[in-house]
């Protein structure tokens, strides 16, 4: 969960790690996408639960190929040289 009320999250410190929930022992009485970044919705008989899908991208212009592993972290690899280097921006790419 996003701990800023205004825009869009800058860094991980913005982020707010939730309880896992269980959904196992209430049935799930629907489910819903959300507008903005894929939210879905998920109503059960006790609860309301949001989750956010956040959308990792990949490309390749050789020789390098870049694979975004989390929302501020890239893992650029060089194909001829097979050397990795995992870059850590700082915000949200």
């Amino acid at each position: 969960r996003c701990s800023t009320l205004h825009g869009t999250p800058k860094s991980e410190a913005n982020w707010q790690v939730l309880p896992v929930v269980s959904a196992t022992d209430c049935a799930i009485d629907r489910v819903t996408w959300g507008p903005g970044e894929s939210l879905l919705h998920i109503k059960t008989e006790r609860n309301n639960i949001i989750l956010s899908e956040a959308q990792l991208n990949t490309t390749v212009c050789p020789p390098y190929l870049a694979v975004q592993t989390a929302p501020t972290q890239v893992l650029l690899y060089h194909l001829e040289r097979a050397s990795r280097t995992v870059i850590s921006p700082g915000f949200r790419v």
